[in-house]
């Protein structure tokens, strides 16, 4: 968490700390070798459950998604793309996570719209 928190305020400000540790917690409960269930796009790594497509994505090694320091400078560099692509509260990042930053703001089909609402109250919670 600490790390989390330290990594978060430089790269982001401490206005987003919050929102990055309640998703950290909701995704892996800080744990930085949680695997997520096997989905079609391959299982969600780490701390902040990246998928390979999205940390290749972001400039990341797939393969070093289960270290720590990777896997939350991944996390944070995707947050950092959803407030480049208008998020601007954690109800905003918290879809943003699970949607995309190029979803995070539309009504995605009707289980997928779903989730990602479900999502959000978990992280208001």
């Amino acid at each position: 968490m600490d790390q989390i928190t330290r990594v978060v305020r430089q790269e982001l400000g401490e206005e987003w700390v919050e929102s990055a540790l309640k998703i950290a917690k909701i995704e892996s409960g800080y744990n930085c070798k949680a695997t997520g269930p096997q989905t079609r796009h391959g299982h969600a790594k780490g701390v902040f459950q990246m998928m390979d497509s999205s940390a290749k994505a972001l400039g990341y090694d797939p393969g070093r998604m289960y270290d720590c320091n990777e896997n939350i400078a991944a996390g944070v560099a995707h947050m950092k793309i959803c407030i480049k692509y208008g998020v601007t509260d954690p109800r905003g990042m918290a879809a943003c996570h699970v949607a995309g930053w190029n979803h995070w703001n539309v009504k995605l089909a009707r289980q997928h719209e779903r989730y990602k609402q479900q999502y959000i109250r978990m992280a208001a919670a």
